[in-house]
């Protein structure tokens, strides 16, 4: 009997406790993903509502490498824009003027940078241009 009086508690326990502070956890941390990414649609939706910069992005295939990517317009200065790939390689660096640049992208691995540059690249106010996915080994 003492074996199922304790069966019991703990079923009503597993019914009445634990499931529902599963259900409401799961439920809040699935949230805070969803509005994390909702935050930076927003964002680059707005941007784009009234647009006053063009933008660059892509993916950088570099394993264990940190990435440093440079867009620099020399007819205007020699203007320079900076950014880095997220955790997962990615990038979407805005602020750029509209002009022609040459965007290089820098990987540093164990001291050693190997780059990658696309020359004329044509950036407008107001688009993203793509620079689709590089791989740096």
């Amino acid at each position: 009997i003492k074996f199922t009086i304790m069966t019991f508690k703990i079923s009503m326990y597993l019914l009445f406790v634990a499931l529902p502070l599963f259900i409401i956890t799961s439920f809040f941390e699935n949230n805070e993903m969803d509005n994390k990414n909702f935050k930076n649609e927003v964002s680059i939706a707005k941007a784009m509502e009234n647009p006053q910069d063009g933008a660059i992005l892509g993916s950088v295939i570099a394993p264990n490498a940190s990435i440093l990517i440079k867009g620099i317009n020399d007819r205007k200065g020699k203007v320079e824009v900076r950014g880095k790939t997220d955790e997962n390689g990615e990038f979407f660096i805005n602020g750029f003027d509209e002009g022609t640049y040459t965007i290089t992208i820098e990987a540093n691995k164990n001291k050693e940078i190997t780059t990658y540059t696309f020359n004329d690249v044509e950036i407008a106010i107001g688009e993203v241009t793509a620079l689709g996915t590089v791989t740096i080994e």
